[in-house]
C-alpha cells in the first residue's frame, strides 16, 4: 500500500505557472499511482485537471473559500477500484470549523479533508485526513494541528488506521536548529509537527524500515526546508522517500512530493 503527499502550488509565475506543471504533476503521479493521495494547493482549476487525468481515482475535499469549489483543496484523492468509501468530510482549521473562515492570527483560510476508505479486497479499513497548515500564522499552526488532532480523536477509534499528510509549514522537531527561515513563512517552529507527534502519530520518516531525510521544500531556489509530512497511527510503515524526479529539466512543483509505503 503507497500514500503520498503533493503540494502541486496553486499558481506559480512565468515558467512555473501552474498551466506548465500540469503535465509533470501527473507524470510524478501516474509514475507511482500510490493508494491515496493527499493534495495541498490544488485550487479549482487544478482539481477539473486532476480528476480529468487521473480518472482512476475519486476524492474527498472542498473549496477553502466557500466549502464547495472556490479556492484551494486540500483533497484526498484514492482509487475507486481498491476502495470503498464509508465517510469523509472536511473542516475549516479555525474556531468556527464548520463555516468558511481564516483562523487565529492565520492570513488563510485552512481546511482539512478527511475520508473513510475500505479496502475491497481484504476488508480493512484505514483514515486519510490531508491539510495545509498556514504559512504566516503561528498560533493558526499551533491550534490547526491541535484541531486535527482533537477531530481524529471525535471521529476515529483508538484502534483505527489513520494517515495525515500534508505541508505543516512547520519543521520537525528533531532538526528544527538546523533550518533557516523561508522567505514565505514566518517562525516555522517545530510545534505543530509536535502537537502531532506527541499525541499518538509517527512520523512515517522516522519508523519505516528504509527512509530518505532529504528536505521537502525547494521553491525553486536554494531553499532546503523539511515541512511536508506522512503521519501514521497503528500503520506499519516500511519505506519512506522523497521524490525527485524532474520530468523535462523542471521539478513538477516547488515541493517534492513524499511516499510511504505501509501495511495494515
Amino acid at each position: 500500500m503507497t500514500v503520498m503527499s503533493f503540494n502541486v502550488l496553486c499558481c506559480g509565475v512565468k515558467e512555473y505557472s501552474w498551466t506548465s506543471r500540469k503535465e509533470k504533476v501527473i507524470a510524478a503521479v501516474r509514475k507511482y499511482l500510490p493508494d491515496t493521495i493527499g493534495f495541498q494547493e490544488a485550487h479549482t482549476e487544478w482539481m477539473s485537471y486532476l480528476k480529468e487525468n487521473l480518472p482512476e481515482y475519486c476524492y474527498e475535499g472542498m473549496g477553502r473559500d466557500d466549502g464547495k469549489d472556490k479556492g484551494e483543496f486540500s483533497s484526498v484523492f484514492y482509487k475507486r477500484d481498491k476502495y470503498e468509501k464509508l465517510g469523509g468530510g472536511s473542516f475549516w482549521l479555525s474556531e468556527r470549523p464548520y463555516e468558511p473562515c481564516v483562523g487565529w492570527d492565520g492570513l488563510c483560510p485552512r481546511t482539512c479533508s478527511w475520508v473513510k476508505l475500505k479496502d475491497r479486497e481484504s476488508g480493512q479499513e484505514l483514515f486519510h485526513f490531508n491539510t495545509h497548515l498556514d504559512h504566516k500564522g503561528s498560533v493558526a499552526r499551533r491550534e490547526g494541528a491541535r484541531q486535527i488532532i482533537n477531530e481524529v480523536y471525535k471521529i476515529c477509534k483508538r484502534s483505527d488506521k489513520v494517515i495525515i499528510t500534508g505541508d505543516f509549514n512547520s519543521y520537525p522537531a528533531y532538526i528544527e536548529s538546523t533550518q533557516e527561515t523561508p522567505g514565505d513563512i514566518t517562525d516555522p517552529s517545530s510545534e505543530a509537527y509536535s502537537l502531532v507527534t506527541e499525541n499518538g502519530f509517527d512520523d512515517a520518516r522516522l519508523i519505516a524500515k528504509e527512509s530518505d531525510f532529504f528536505h521537502t521544500f525547494h521553491g525553486y531556489s536554494d531553499l532546503s526546508e523539511t515541512i511536508d509530512y506522512i503521519f501514521t497511527r497503528n500503520i506499519k510503515v516500511g519505506s519512506f522517500s522523497v521524490i525527485k524526479d524532474k520530468y523535462d529539466g523542471m521539478y513538477p512543483s516547488d515541493h517534492f512530493p513524499i511516499k510511504a509505503e505501509y501495511s495494515y
